[in-house]
């Protein structure tokens, strides 16, 4: 009885903090041939979720046609914060025509490091469907920072997310320390 009791407060916990995550500025969007789903996803709860993934399934007709699981934007969610998060279905706007995305686990919680990084010399290029973000980023905190993410976010005129994409390196920076980055991904017209 006793494990039953605590497992019907761990599923009241996590349906609390699902109640109060909330999705919004979400898009489908064809890119490169493939419909793409993403959104925003706002912690309006008082928890620090430290791990966390983005299951999101591409729907035809009512029907699950692929689903997906990725990371955000961000390596945590904290509380009073927002992460992004895309994911390419790998199908056409004929075989796809709604997205749902739910927080996927295992959810862990704690403290999170409060990072203090700057950004320097960003420019963004277009060259047809390719988008280019470059930059620095820096280490402007006293504490070290292990695996370092960067990640462009694009939206569109109404603030709708149209697609996400991260440096495909994480970055090791000492107090001070810079590292130049590059970003390169698809988008629409």
């Amino acid at each position: 009885m006793k494990k039953l009791a605590v497992l019907l407060l761990g599923i009241v916990g996590l349906a609390a903090i699902a109640a109060t995550c909330v999705i919004k500025n979400i898009s489908l969007t064809e890119i490169d041939g493939d419909m793409h789903y993403a959104g925003e996803m706002d912690n309006q709860t008082a928890a620090n979720i430290l791990n966390h993934k983005y299951k999101i399934a591409f729907l035809n007709n009512g029907t699950v046609v692929t689903t997906k699981t990725v990371n955000g934007c961000l390596r945590s969610l904290q509380a009073g914060n927002s992460d992004f998060f895309s994911a390419n279905s790998g199908k056409s706007d004929s075989q796809v025509d709604v997205g749902l995305v739910r927080i996927e686990g295992p959810l862990t919680f704690g403290e999170v490091v409060n990072g203090a990084l700057t950004f320097s010399n960003v420019s963004v290029t277009r060259d047809g469907e390719d988008i280019v973000v470059a930059g620095k980023v820096t280490n402007a905190d006293n504490d070290d920072l292990e695996n370092v993410r960067v990640c462009a976010v694009l939206t569109d005129e109404d603030d709708r997310i149209i697609v996400i994409e991260q440096d495909d390196d994480d970055y090791d920076l000492d107090s001070d320390d810079s590292q130049d980055f590059e970003i390169t991904f698809k988008a629409p017209d």
